[in-house]
């Protein structure tokens, strides 16, 4: 992929990663207030319930068909000009493209129809496969390059390995909200990662005494002139990595605190006191009401019950003492 081919890659990851964050979140906040929607998501993943999903499957669809044509165009230009390197590349493309084109299509046909009615671990299962392929293309170009870009492309195995492992957790787990906000953070960091990616093969933001040998389409190399601007400069994507994940973690955090605290705000005020539950099916067995009404009993005071008290003595002692012939 060229320049504008990882920037494209990059942006539609961020988006896509975004916006599944920020719905999860906040599914996560509204169901911890509601039991019953907390019922409702046990019979399905948490992210069928995402505010437009159907959306978002078209976005993926829109954007894996886009990166076919593209290579499509690709390969036929290697076939007429006898570059079979560049077709093979091109295929590979293609390949983990299909997949999540095929994710988002089954996901939508699920979703909006009848014709496929297909569990949602089914499609699930089928974007395991297309993160599993993605790993592959860039592991296998990792083990048979030996220029500069390997170190980007081992790095980048890291965020696709996330989605790999949270796209399984949400089969066994689908109420809890830590899968999907970890395939989430692993689609914002492969983004970021491809724009760094593009920002490094091409343009002047690479190590000193490194350069780029592209031949066409996608068919690149990174040399160093010496050992040592090598390893400098992967030292420097190492780096970079780093810088990328913490400038992940100082927006998503804050963001969500952000969120945590909007979602308090708003059921505070419908806050209902401690043991309120408890104390109105007490009035209802008392023969009360519910709803503020008058009950059908009343307390006397302190001073009328201790004047009632003193009254029985009384009369008890008189009886007593008339029994007894004793005159008061």
């Amino acid at each position: 992929m060229g320049f504008w081919g990882l920037t494209l890659a990059g942006a539609g990851f961020i988006v896509i990663g975004i916006w599944q964050a920020y719905s999860t979140a906040r599914i996560y906040l509204t169901r911890s207030s509601s039991s019953s929607s907390s019922r409702q998501s046990s019979s399905s993943g948490l992210y069928r319930k995402r505010p437009f999903y159907t959306g978002e499957l078209l976005f993926i669809a829109s954007l894996a068909l886009l990166y076919i044509v593209n290579a499509a165009l690709s390969s036929h230009n290697a076939l007429n000009n006898g570059d079979h390197l560049v077709l093979a590349i091109q295929l590979e493309k293609i390949g983990v493209a299909s997949i999540f084109l095929m994710y988002s299509v089954v996901g939508m046909i699920c979703e909006c129809t009848q014709l496929l009615p297909l569990p949602w671990e089914v499609n699930n299962l089928i974007a395991i496969f297309a993160f599993f392929e993605e790993f592959l293309v860039f592991y296998l170009q990792n083990k048979g390059s030996t220029g500069l870009e390997i170190r980007y492309y081992g790095l980048l195995l890291v965020p696709i390995s996330v989605c790999i492992a949270c796209k399984a957790l949400e089969i066994p787990y689908p109420r809890s909200v830590l899968p999907p906000l970890g395939v989430a953070v692993g689609l914002i960091l492969q983004g970021t990662w491809f724009f760094q990616m593009g920002i490094s093969f091409f343009t002047g933001w690479i190590s000193h005494g490194c350069t780029l040998s592209e031949k066409s389409g996608g068919d690149y190399t990174i040399s160093c002139a010496q050992h040592a601007d090598g390893h400098r400069g992967k030292a420097i994507a190492t780096l970079q990595f780093n810088c990328h994940l913490a400038l992940l973690l100082a927006c998503l955090l804050p963001a969500y605190s952000y969120l945590s605290t909007k979602h308090e705000n708003s059921s505070s005020l419908s806050y209902i006191p401690l043991g309120a539950k408890e104390q109105t099916e007490e009035l209802q067995d008392l023969g009360g009401s519910s709803d503020g009404v008058e009950a059908r009993f009343a307390l006397d005071s302190d001073e009328d019950e201790t004047h009632e008290t003193l009254q029985q003595k009384q009369g008890t002692m008189s009886e007593m003492n008339g029994v007894n012939g004793i005159e008061v």
